[in-house]
C-alpha cells in the first residue's frame, strides 16, 4: 500500500518518541542536580544493536533513592502523574519503582532493581560505579556500561518469568553477544546488591543462561518471591507467600482483610464498573469476592511449586 509504514519504521518513530520523554525528563532533572541513570530501552539497543530492540514501553530511570522525592517533583512540573494515583497500593506493589504518567508517557522512577536485597543506597553506588555517555541528539545521556547492562537483562528475565518473551529474547541475544568476562563480573555486581538469586533465577530461564549459570556455580534455589516471579506465576501466589509470612493470627486475618476487600480507591482504579458511584463499586466487590476461590485455586499450585524450589 503506498505510502504505509513498515513495522521497523514505525518501531524506530516509536523508540525515538521515548528517547525523546527520557531527554526531556533527564535534562530537567539535571536542571536542579540531579543525574539518573537511563537503562533498559536504549541502553540495552546500545549494547546488543539497534536491530535487536522491539518498541520500547517506557523510560525507565534510576535515581539515588534519596533524591526520589525530588525527582518526582521534576516529573510533576512536567505534567507527570503518579501510577494509580490516590490508591494504597500497600503489599500489592513490589516493583523497586515508582510509575509516573503523562498521556501515553510513561517514566519509571527506580529507587532499585528487582531481586537486589542490598539496601537501595548500596545499590545506587554501585550502578552509578558501572556507567557510560550515550549521545541522543546533542544530550550525552548516563547509561550502564556492558556489565551492569548483562546484570539488568538477567534481573528483567527473572522478574517477568517464562511467560513474557521480550527480556529472553534480550537475555538470549546478550549472551550471544556479550563476553564471557562481563557475565562473570556482572556475577559480582550481582554479589555487592545481594541480587545473586534473581541473576542466577533470570539466566537459568534460557539453555545458554543454565550452561553459564552452572559454570559460574550460581545458586539454583531462590527466594520464594524470586521463584514466583520466574514462573510467571499469577499474582495471588505472591499473595500466599506474603500471608504466610504475617506474624501471628491477627495479622493474617487483617492481611486477609487487605487482600479481599481493598479500599475504594483502589477499586475504582483497577475496576472499571466501580466508578458508577456506590452501586458500582459495590458490585466489583461482590466480583472480586466471588472470583477469590477460583483465582487463589489457580495460584496455590505455582506457590507450591515455588517453595518446594527455594526448599531444595
Amino acid at each position: 500500500m503506498p505510502g504505509a509504514i513498515s513495522p521497523r519504521a514505525a518501531i524506530a518513530a516509536a523508540n525515538l518518541h521515548v528517547d525523546a520523554v527520557a531527554v526531556e525528563a533527564i535534562e530537567a532533572m539535571r536542571a536542579v542536580g540531579l543525574d539518573p541513570i537511563l537503562f533498559k530501552g536504549p541502553d540495552t539497543a546500545n549494547w546488543l544493536g539497534e536491530e535487536s530492540v522491539r518498541a520500547y514501553q517506557d523510560c525507565d530511570l534510576l535515581v539515588d533513592p534519596a533524591d526520589e522525592d525530588r525527582a518526582g517533583a521534576v516529573l510533576e512540573r512536567l505534567g507527570y502523574n503518579p501510577y494509580m494515583e490516590g490508591a494504597d497500593l500497600g503489599e500489592r506493589w513490589t516493583h523497586p519503582a515508582r510509575l509516573w504518567r503523562r498521556g501515553a508517557d510513561q517514566v519509571d522512577l527506580h529507587h532499585s532493581l528487582f531481586g537486589a536485597e542490598s539496601d537501595p543506597a548500596e545499590v545506587w553506588v554501585q550502578l552509578s560505579d558501572r556507567t557510560t555517555a550515550l549521545r541522543r541528539g546533542r544530550t550525552e545521556l548516563t547509561v550502564l556500561d556492558r556489565t551492569a547492562t548483562a546484570l539488568v537483562l538477567a534481573l528483567h528475565a527473572a522478574q517477568h518469568g517464562r511467560a513474557v518473551a521480550q527480556p529472553l529474547d534480550h537475555l538470549r541475544l546478550a549472551l550471544a553477544r556479550i563476553e564471557r568476562t562481563s557475565w562473570e563480573e556482572a556475577a559480582g555486581v550481582a554479589v555487592s546488591i545481594g541480587a545473586t538469586a534473581a541473576f542466577a533465577a533470570g539466566l537459568r530461564l534460557v539453555p545458554e543462561g543454565e550452561a553459564l549459570a552452572h559454570e559460574l556455580a550460581l545458586p539454583d534455589a531462590p527466594p520464594v518471591t524470586v521463584a514466583l516471579a520466574a514462573a510467571s506465576a499469577p499474582p495471588q501466589a505472591l499473595a500466599l507467600e506474603q500471608l504466610t509470612s504475617q506474624p501471628g493470627l491477627r495479622a493474617k486475618a487483617a492481611y486477609v482483610g487487605r487482600r479481599l476487600v481493598p479500599s475504594a480507591p483502589w477499586m475504582r482504579v483497577s475496576y472499571p464498573i466501580a466508578r458508577r458511584g456506590p452501586v458500582g463499586l459495590a458490585a466489583a466487590h461482590v466480583w472480586r469476592l466471588a472470583s477469590a476461590p477460583v483465582r487463589i485455586g489457580r495460584a496455590v499450585p505455582a506457590w507450591r511449586r515455588a517453595r518446594r524450589r527455594a526448599a531444595a
